[in-house]
């Protein structure tokens, strides 16, 4: 429902990823005769690359890894309400449990000063920003990995199965759910 669809971009020929894309290609009028369930062309190139999927634990806290996808830098949501978002769940987070949130920054399209300036002093508690480092070396060191939206870093967490929870609000905030299997993922909605 986050990505606007219009008739004006149809094609003779138009893959999607999926059935849930085929219907709202249909729905927006394209013609169902050009419309083709190809799959996500992500899959073609991927290296099944895993981890060992043991968290390496220091402490006795629960490890969550957020990956926040970059919403507002595409224009889906805006700066605002994605930064209270973030703000209101890692708060959420801490505030009624003794756990560990880091926050993995999208290596391109988010920009590291403006998250660590919209979160500074608004973070009940001190946590931990990457950005350029490697995820499956960070999942490796996380329990659970928490997004929104239709961020490849839930293909890399399932891969090397680790438990995912995906912020689904059905909302431009959270955005449209792209990997959605209740046996792979819990989805979350309801802060």
């Amino acid at each position: 429902n986050s990505y606007p669809t219009h008739k004006i971009i149809s094609g003779n020929i138009n893959f999607c990823i999926n059935e849930r894309m085929k219907d709202k290609l249909i729905s927006a009028d394209f013609d169902p005769s050009t419309v083709f369930v190809t799959g996500d062309p992500f899959f073609d190139d991927l290296k099944l690359t895993t981890i060992n999927n043991q968290c390496e634990k220091k402490l006795d806290k629960i490890k969550i890894l957020f990956c926040p996808t970059p919403r507002h830098e595409h224009g889906l949501t805006s700066k605002k309400k994605e930064f209270h978002l973030i703000i209101n769940v890692i708060n959420k987070i801490l505030n009624e449990n003794d756990l560990e949130v880091a926050l993995k920054l999208h290596p391109s399209s988010s920009i590291m000063e403006e998250y660590a300036n919209e979160l500074d002093g608004k973070i009940k508690k001190s946590i931990t920003f990457y950005q350029s480092e490697n995820l499956l070396k960070l999942l490796s060191k996380y329990d659970v990995l928490l997004t929104y939206g239709g961020t490849n870093a839930i293909t890399s967490a399932i891969l090397n199965q680790k438990p995912v929870i995906n912020l689904n609000f059905k909302t431009d905030l959270t955005g449209e759910v792209v990997f959605y299997d209740d046996n792979l993922i819990t989805q979350c909605r309801d802060i």
